[in-house]
């Protein structure tokens, strides 16, 4: 199961006008190359991004891709500019249960000629209410930057949450839980 995790899950780079800014992770939420992540490794690049590669875990050329849709504070859907891509998507749970195992998969500081991707796992040591119904997960993987918008998945290699940033402590990371996925995707529980 978790091989098929891997080939679901890709590096983002960008390019702005200023210069080659390689940025996150994400993966793929259906058959046709739409690719999931984190509206916040966007945030300070708005309006000069000239564009969006997306690069699978075989390390093939990227493909360009556009912003499809941003869904609040949370998450960011890419599109391919042309075509569709062949994919596998990522299953999405429908609970998570505190102190289950995880594993958390993404690009940790990378670099587009050479793309790293990173397997590391702990449990889900607690969710936090933030504000009403906002909610974040605290894992015990470690996280590095460029893990932003990877997923974090259960033993079932089904999506739990997407992470967020690198915690306080090395040790730590956070995550939107899985409900933020389906919302930002539009899917339903399945």
């Amino acid at each position: 199961m978790l091989r098929q995790s891997v080939d679901s899950v890709v590096c983002i780079a960008v390019t702005t006008t200023e210069w080659f800014y390689n940025c996150s992770t994400g993966f793929y939420v259906d058959n046709h190359g739409t690719v999931l992540t984190v509206a916040h490794i966007f945030d300070e690049l708005e309006g000069s991004i000239t564009r969006i590669s997306v690069v699978s875990s075989d390390g093939g050329p990227g493909r360009s891709y556009r912003v499809a849709r941003e869904r609040g504070a949370f998450g960011l859907l890419l599109e391919p500019t042309s075509g569709s891509v062949a994919s596998t998507p990522m299953p999405i749970a429908s609970s998570y249960d505190l102190g289950e195992p995880i594993a958390a998969i993404g690009y940790p500081d990378n670099v587009l000629q050479s793309p790293q991707l990173a397997i590391t796992t702990g449990t889900l040591a607690t969710a936090v209410e933030l504000a009403p119904g906002t909610w974040i997960l605290l894992v015990d993987a470690r996280v590095y930057l460029g893990n932003s918008g990877g997923p974090v998945l259960n033993a079932e290699g089904a999506v739990i949450g997407i992470v967020e940033s690198v915690g306080l402590v090395d040790e730590f990371g956070y995550a939107d839980p899985f409900t933020y996925v389906l919302d930002i995707t539009g899917q339903s529980f399945p």
